[in-house]
């Protein structure tokens, strides 16, 4: 009895000795794993300030999206008002919407360059069948004898071996900001070579960069690049909208200038009718010659012409009015005339320079170009560097023929290393540095003449301002003058035959082109307002609400 119970004792203090090494194992393995889940969040705690811009939200709900609440007024295709327009334009318009589809890309890009600071791991099955030839030797082993009932020792033997065996691993992989990375590769395996035998074990490994490819600006380089790519893009959609206003701006104007000038046109045609009708009453009664008749006809000819001609050209304005609005081509289009005002406009040159320079969307896209080839000269730099990484990896494993013990993996590896290579002979990334310092003097110098093309634009829209503010003044008299000329020919035609028809059709004629000259120029100011908009860099609702006279509901 004391020799059974020395042995219970025994067993008891190896079951002791068991379970604590089993909890140092589990205490290293917990430590371990909460190393490199510390390393890990430390590692991606910068991948928050890669957000979206905040005003994306915005934007989408903007009129660069088109919404549909934009256009939930129009009713009437064919009598639209400027507001009406530029909003059926923004929504419908054909380029507007292939720049959406651009910015939807460089949307999709931005996420593929943020996953790559993501968690990526692969699930992955393997089953293979090993099959060894007759000539292997398998040397002496131990099997069961069933006769026997117990295990015995065989004699070394050569024989055919096949084993079948499965693997299911998971490996999942971290790239740091440091510009390295940190792996875990779990795995477990069956093979059934002579019995069932399992083996399951899990690899962790950091590899981390000290000179290429080495930091947080390099790392990332990618990622800023493809969202500067994302805000250029919003760039290009803002300022292909703003251009889309000032041009359905020119077309409305263009097609009210027409119409205008049709309007005139057809009094001239009345004009000319009433003159022909009373040179022909004259002739009957002998006060005229056939002269006269002839010349009065002449310009009714000539009146129609000109009448046609204009009903042409704004069929074919109009037409073009489709494509710009974006409209289906069976879908007839007009516009809501309305009255043309002038008002001057107090313009201060500087003041429009400073906005312009702060606010011209071409600007904007050009300063993000600009940093786009900085960043690209930086990774150039970085690559002309030699290869130096450090590499540490720990593993732990065990195998066991029982899959419920199989889990203990207490055994253990780690390793410790430095990579160092460096290219020789090899020009192509000196290539790379020469073309990036290139692209950075060339983007700089383009921003440079794209300012200078501002000023310029200012200048230029200033001026054009300046000169119809000062011709409308002048072309304002002019009609007055022609006005008070065809009334003072037409008294003296009808009443004392004092002039001839001659001198009363160019009367009449000098009165219609100084209408038409005047409300031309009405019309060009307004269209030169708006490009004045454009060029100094007005926001897009407030270019709206300018040129529209309403505000956006």
């Amino acid at each position: 009895m004391c020799a059974a119970a020395g042995r219970r004792k025994n067993l008891d203090l190896q079951g002791d000795r068991k379970v604590k090494r089993q909890i140092r194992s589990m205490r290293g393995k917990l430590t371990c794993l909460g190393f490199v889940l510390g390393w890990i969040a430390f590692a991606v705690s910068g991948h928050s300030a890669e957000e979206e811009p905040a005003g994306k939200a915005q934007l989408q709900e903007s009129l660069l999206w088109g919404d549909r609440w934009l256009v939930r007024d129009v009713t009437d295709y064919q009598r639209l008002s400027l507001g009406q327009c530029i909003r059926v334009a923004l929504v419908n318009n054909l380029d507007i919407r292939s720049q959406r589809d651009a910015l939807r890309s460089a949307e999709q890009d931005l996420r593929s360059a943020r996953n790559f600071f993501d968690l990526k791991g692969t699930f992955s099955a393997e089953h293979r069948q090993d099959v060894y030839t007759p000539s292997v030797e398998t040397g002496s082993v131990v099997v069961y004898d069933p006769v026997l009932q117990q295990y015995v020792t065989t004699a070394a033997r050569t024989a055919v071996i096949d084993d079948d065996v499965t693997t299911l691993s998971l490996p999942v992989t971290q790239h740091i900001k440091t510009g390295g990375s940190i792996t875990a590769s779990p795995y477990l395996q069956e093979s059934d070579y002579q019995r069932n035998q399992w083996a399951s074990g899990i690899n962790l490994g950091i590899r981390q960069p000290l000179l290429d490819g080495f930091g947080y600006d390099v790392s990332t380089a990618d990622l800023r690049r493809t969202r500067l790519g994302l805000r250029r893009s919003e760039q290009s959609l803002d300022g292909a909208a703003r251009v889309l206003v000032v041009q359905v701006v020119q077309d409305y104007y263009g097609i009210l200038r027409t119409q205008k000038i049709l309007e005139e046109q057809q009094e001239a045609l009345q004009r000319a009718q009433s003159l022909l009708r009373a040179a022909q009453i004259r002739k009957e009664e002998g006060e005229v010659a056939e002269l006269d008749v002839l010349r009065a006809e002449l310009q009714v000819a000539q009146s129609e012409n000109a009448l046609i001609a204009t009903r042409n050209t704004l069929r074919s304005r109009l037409t073009g009015f489709q494509l710009r609005l974006g409209v289906s081509p069976q879908q007839a289009v007009g516009i809501q005339a309305k009255e043309v005002e002038f008002e001057p406009t107090e313009l201060h040159f500087d003041q429009l320079v400073d906005f312009a320079l702060r606010h011209r969307h071409d600007l904007k896209n050009q300063e993000l170009s600009l940093e786009q080839s900085r960043i690209s000269l930086l990774t150039a730099k970085n690559r002309n560097l030699p290869n130096l990484d450090l590499t540490a990896s720990y593993r732990f494993y065990d195998s066991h023929d029982d899959l419920d013990k199989v889990w203990d993996v207490d055994q253990g590896s780690v390793s410790l290393g430095v990579i160092f290579s460096m290219p020789l002979g090899d020009v192509s990334d000196d290539v790379l540095l020469q073309k990036a310092r290139i692209g950075v003097d060339q983007a700089e110098s383009a921003l440079e003449s794209l300012r200078r093309e501002v000023i310029s634009d200012i200048d230029n829209a200033v001026r054009q301002i300046e000169t119809l503010e000062n011709q409308i003044e002048v072309l304002q008299k002019n009609v007055e003058i022609a006005q008070e000329g065809f009334r003072l020919s037409q008294l003296s035609y009808e009443v004392g035959g004092l002039i001839s028809s001659f001198d009363l059709a160019k009367a009449q004629e000098d009165l219609t082109s100084a209408r038409t000259t005047y409300i031309a120029a009405l019309i060009d100011y307004q269209i030169a307002l708006a490009q004045l908009d454009l060029a100094r860099g007005l926001d897009l609702v407030s270019l709206i609400e300018a040129r529209a006279g309403t505000p956006l509901q």
